[in-house]
């Protein structure tokens, strides 16, 4: 069958397939072994290389301007915040640890209660009034370590503006 493993000396979880179980199905619940295993001794309040700085990629996106408030000096918008880094004690797999003829995991989005025991930046947006989360905040992590943070926000933010 499918067991999660976990080699805790360098932080890498594997998983071991036999011929049997090479199928979707089998292989998702093995996830959610990775899932909660490595896990198990992973600090979320040190951040990924201790004493280094951690390069992270952030990409800010406007869906929509809701309201301009020029008698405020504000505005709100719809956006979507998504911050991007690497994690190698998040890591699954690699060339040497995937066992022969496994299938690999393209990567697993983590729900809210498993998201919320990885370390992520704080992070700030400049002016900003007031925030408020929106349906969707979501976590993913590849078999590399690569770490995907996306939420989708509500922002009230002051603005300068010239309508003369």
């Amino acid at each position: 069958g499918l067991v999660g493993l976990v080699n805790r000396a360098v932080g890498i979880a594997t998983i071991n397939c036999s011929d049997a179980a090479q199928n979707v199905g089998l292989f998702s619940s093995a996830i959610g072994t990775v899932r909660t295993t490595f896990l198990t001794n992973y600090d979320k309040y040190t951040p990924p290389t201790p004493g280094t700085a951690t390069s992270i990629k952030a990409t800010m996106n406007v869906y929509a301007v809701n309201v301009v408030n020029e008698a405020k000096g504000t505005v709100e918008l719809i956006m979507t915040l998504s911050l991007d880094w690497v994690d190698e004690r998040l890591k699954y797999y690699t060339a040497t640890t995937q066992p022969t003829g496994c299938l690999q995991a393209p990567g697993m989005y983590l729900d809210t209660t498993t998201a919320d025991l990885i370390w992520r930046p704080a992070y700030a947006i400049a002016n900003l009034y007031e925030s408020t989360d929106l349906e969707s905040t979501e976590l993913f992590v590849s078999p590399q370590g690569q770490v995907m943070y996306k939420t989708r926000q509500n922002v009230v933010t002051s603005c300068e503006f010239d309508f003369n």
